[in-house]
């Protein structure tokens, strides 16, 4: 059941509404708050928010214990085991939450921090509707959330390279950090200006190792204009400013490029990797050849008997559009006579449509190495039926009847 597109439609709505129920409470309460209202409305209010929320919260925690029953091993062990342990936190922390709400609502202010602990969890409900459109199996959703689809398998599937960029950039952002920040300490310690107003702005970007990373990143990122870094070191010898530069220079042409493409990288790869957007894309394309195969084929047909007999397959194969279709699909068309024949696979003498459209497929690329493999294994096939059949004929031969001198 578990496994049943309805199932998996039934989640993903369950889960939508769920999203839009932590989206619609977060606002109201905002709105109470602005609008001071008193505590009755507020209590009023939240006994209907956690009714409605141990309802969702009954509803994920069956859903978890059917596809643990259902799965088994395999709820740990399969490819989307993350995933699952995410839905298994997220549950957690809606029943921590419907609990401590069920204790008390205000009464006690441990018991209220630790809910507004939990609620900061909410989030994570949200982006379960991630979850929804990475593991969904449907070929007709998947076709309706194709790009989307990719954009998700994406940043999923980059999270390892974003770990590893963040390792990259601090060690650079710590390397040029160090540099200016040993040389503010010394110009303020020499010149006696450690609190001095006119290296206040000198210290509070590079004063402190923290400090100088964070401004670093920011002239890097956007946070902050590198011009304003460049202001606030001008005191100090010019080779830091020429650091300063040379940093800026190597982040954004070079750091930031870099670790762009291997984000890129990693997007085609995960794409590439999809296995149920693969067969989906297969099956696409499959379904356009086969359409204009068929549009090739009554082009071919000028008399509409829904045949093509080999005068009429010579007559129009010299067509620049069709010639050029076969091409595509490296089918040598200057043997015409062949090509009819390896169409024709029930030797009529007419090839129809459905004859047509399996040969083009058939013969449509080059060999592969499957190809070769079942020719060899056919030619040896004919070879032991053919060594079978001179081993019996051999004492019918004119050589065995003669007599022995």
């Amino acid at each position: 059941m578990t496994k049943t597109p309805a199932y998996e439609l039934c989640s993903a709505i369950f889960i939508l509404l769920n999203a839009a129920f932590v989206i619609w409470e977060t606002q109201h309460r905002a709105d109470v708050a602005a609008s001071h209202s008193g505590d009755t409305k507020a209590k009023l209010d939240s006994v209907y928010f956690t009714t409605v929320a141990v309802i969702f919260c009954l509803i994920f925690v069956l859903d978890i214990v059917l596809r643990i029953l259902a799965e088994r091993v395999e709820f740990i062990a399969s490819r989307d085991w993350a995933w699952n342990f995410f839905d298994v936190v997220v549950s957690i922390t809606a029943v921590l939450e419907v609990i401590v709400n069920g204790i008390t609502y205000d009464a006690a202010t441990h018991a209220a921090g630790v809910g507004r602990f939990l609620r900061k969890f909410s989030m994570l409900r949200i982006l379960r509707l991630l979850r929804v459109i990475r593991v969904t199996r449907s070929p007709r959703v998947i076709r309706f959330i194709c790009e989307l689809r990719v954009m998700v398998l994406s940043l999923t599937g980059s999270l390892k390279s974003l770990a590893w960029a963040i390792v990259l950039i601090m060690i650079i952002l710590l390397v040029f950090g160090v540099c200016i920040t040993d040389g503010v300490i010394a110009y303020c310690v020499s010149s006696q200006s450690m609190g001095a107003e006119s290296t206040k702005e000198m210290r509070r970007y590079f004063g402190t190792v923290p400090a100088a990373t964070l401004s670093l990143y920011m002239a890097m990122s956007g946070g902050d204009d590198w011009a304003n870094l460049m202001r606030a070191i001008d005191p100090l010898p010019w080779e830091y400013k020429l650091l300063l530069l040379s940093f800026t220079s190597f982040a954004i042409l070079a750091l930031l490029n870099v670790v762009t493409a291997v984000f890129v990288n990693t997007a085609i790869q995960r794409s590439k990797n999809d296995r149920e957007m693969a067969v989906q894309q297969e099956m696409e394309n499959e379904s356009e050849l086969i359409a204009i195969i068929q549009e090739v084929f009554m082009e071919l047909d000028t008399n509409h008997s829904g045949a093509l007999s080999f005068e009429e397959f010579e007559r129009h194969i010299d067509d620049d559009k069709i010639i050029a279709f076969l091409r595509s699909r490296e089918i040598d068309v200057r043997q015409i006579r062949t090509l009819f024949h390896l169409l024709d696979t029930d030797q009529t003498g007419d090839v129809d449509m459905e004859e047509f459209v399996a040969g083009i497929l058939r013969l449509k690329g080059g060999a592969t190495t499957l190809d070769m493999a079942v020719l060899n294994y056919q030619l040896v096939s004919v070879q032991h039926q053919i060594e079978y059949v001179v081993s019996i004929m051999k004492p019918f031969s004119p050589a065995a009847q003669q007599p022995m001198v």
